[in-house]
């Protein structure tokens, strides 16, 4: 349920919206919201009478916003329990990559993701990673379950446009990257109706419902199917009498 007061309130107001959603778990948006910002900041200086609203999951990180917002001088509205709507109202977003991109997915809304992570961190994730992209509207658009090339997503990379979000796993700083996307989408029309419309599409594909059902149907499936012999219990000594003396210690 939305809230219907809030869109038509704040639906209003003159200028097009970004909407900055930072991530609901603390570390997140300590280490991505001061890039966003930085962010903002660049596209507010290319886009006359664009407007910001920062999504905090919880009372602290919005007073965490505030405080980051009045560092940075920069004019914006933050809300708690207003997620939905600002996704149904932004033109286009910058987000934390995680489930709320399927959120964002389901809105049809362009999008560019960050997730800032430390030096170490980002050396540490790289021997394990096994896919191209973090973000699962990416997977879906591209269908690259696992990948040998798990090198970061450029946008000047051949199939660029394929990637749906552009998204940024990173140590450094990439918030002319973000910039460039947002402002990209919010100066040029044609490419903005370009990207909603490929989401329309995937989200067609992808968005329809049953999976609860053809969830069910595969577990009747299996249990109906002849289990595999199960191994011998780890327990149970290999040689010949060693039953007999289990049996016997017990």
């Amino acid at each position: 349920m939305y809230d219907e007061a809030f869109l038509s309130a704040y639906g209003r107001h003159p200028g097009p919206l970004v909407a900055i959603l930072p991530g609901s778990r603390n570390q997140e948006v300590e280490g991505n919201l001061r890039w966003f910002l930085k962010a903002a900041g660049m596209v507010q200086e290319a886009i006359p009478g664009v407007r910001f609203a920062v999504a905090a999951f919880k009372p602290r990180q919005a007073e965490l916003a505030r405080r980051e917002l009045a560092t940075a001088g920069l004019d914006a509205d933050v809300f708690t329990d207003k997620t939905p709507e600002l996704m149904r109202l932004a033109d286009c977003c910058m987000a934390v990559s995680g489930s709320v991109s399927l959120e964002l997915l389901y809105h049809a809304k362009p999008t560019v993701v960050l997730y800032w992570i430390s030096r170490l961190a980002y050396r540490v994730q790289g021997y394990f990673r096994t896919v191209k992209y973090i973000t699962l509207v990416n997977l879906l658009a591209t269908g690259e379950v696992e990948s040998k090339d798990i090198s970061p997503f450029d946008p000047n990379q051949p199939d660029a446009e394929k990637v749906l979000f552009p998204e940024y796993l990173t140590c450094e700083d990439k918030s002319w990257r973000v910039a460039a996307h947002v402002i990209e989408w919010l100066s040029d029309p044609a490419r903005r109706n370009a990207r909603v419309k490929a989401l329309e599409a995937l989200r067609e594909q992808v968005g329809h419902g049953g999976a609860s059902s053809r969830a069910a149907d595969y577990v009747l499936n299996a249990l109906w199917t002849t289990p595999p012999a199960l191994p011998r219990p780890h327990f149970l000594a290999r040689e010949a009498g060693g039953e007999a003396r289990i049996r016997a210690r017990a």
